[in-house]
């Protein structure tokens, strides 16, 4: 991603829950998208200045418009690393907001996660695919009751590989998939959980990229995690005070929630 409004979400710290039933055949969803290939150039260079100029994260047409663009520079160029990984963000979007409906939840990120495993292929040493992967993946797991688990290897690998790139992308996005996974994991010697650490991934995020609200959200929860409820309180307002400027009104609905209840639990056990 370029770096506005990519990276992170709510799901990160979630990623392990169990929440959907056993797996079964998911249907294609019926695309939203406005853009067919026969509205597309055959112009590379074209092709990739739209796909930048069509992403919006909050709008969902936009972004199946990017995928049908990226389909597009896919067939003329098979090994494309940027469409690969646009079209991974795009399907990261696509599945942060299908909230509820787990179906369309697991086939974007699914396919998102393919997607970047491709741009990886491509450009093992490019921040892009490493980072995309793991968060698509994140989702997945999200939408599984079995096989959840297993998940946790690869975004651990994809959260350290795209820190040793680029530790800043997407505001400092690859240590919140890592604080993430970290926090929500089972401990050693299951799983790789360590909440201290976790924490400490998720301070550095808030060090590098403290103007991006959701850093300071999930750094909350984890400070919540490690039994620091006044510090969590603190970053927890610091993130809804964020979320109040004009750039992150399309990220406050999704996110609000989700800090009213960290409040709750903060108040609660700070007996106030």
């Amino acid at each position: 991603m370029t770096g506005k409004r990519r990276g992170g979400t709510r799901a990160l710290f979630a990623a392990l829950a169990v929440l959907a039933g056993g797996c079964h055949q998911i249907r294609a969803p019926r695309s939203a998208a406005t853009l067919t290939a026969r509205d597309l150039p055959s112009d590379l260079d074209a092709l990739t200045r739209l796909a930048e100029s069509s992403f919006h994260p909050e709008d969902p047409v936009a972004l199946e418009n990017v995928m049908t663009i990226c389909d597009r520079m896919l067939e003329l160029d098979p090994r494309n690393f940027v469409a690969a990984w646009q079209w991974a963000r795009a399907a990261f979007w696509l599945a942060d907001a299908a909230a509820d409906d787990h179906d369309r939840r697991a086939w974007f990120s699914e396919r998102g996660a393919r997607r970047a495993e491709l741009a990886i292929t491509i450009s093992p040493a490019r921040v892009e695919g490493h980072y995309y992967r793991g968060v698509d993946l994140g989702y997945l797991a999200r939408t599984r009751s079995l096989g959840a688990v297993e998940l946790v290897q690869p975004m651990y690998r994809e959260a350290l590989a795209a820190i040793a790139v680029d530790e800043r992308f997407d505001h400092a996005g690859p240590l919140r998939l890592l604080g993430g996974v970290l926090i929500n994991a089972p401990g050693w010697p299951a799983s790789v959980g360590d909440s201290d650490e976790g924490a400490e991934r998720l301070a550095r995020a808030v060090e590098l990229a403290p103007e991006f609200p959701l850093n300071h959200l999930y750094y909350g929860e984890a400070l919540l995690k490690v039994g620091k409820p006044a510090d969590a309180r603190t970053r927890l307002l610091e993130a809804r005070r964020l979320l109040a400027g004009p750039e992150y009104s399309w990220m406050k609905p999704r996110v609000d929630p989700q800090i009213d209840a960290l409040l709750e639990r903060a108040r609660a056990r700070l007996g106030h």
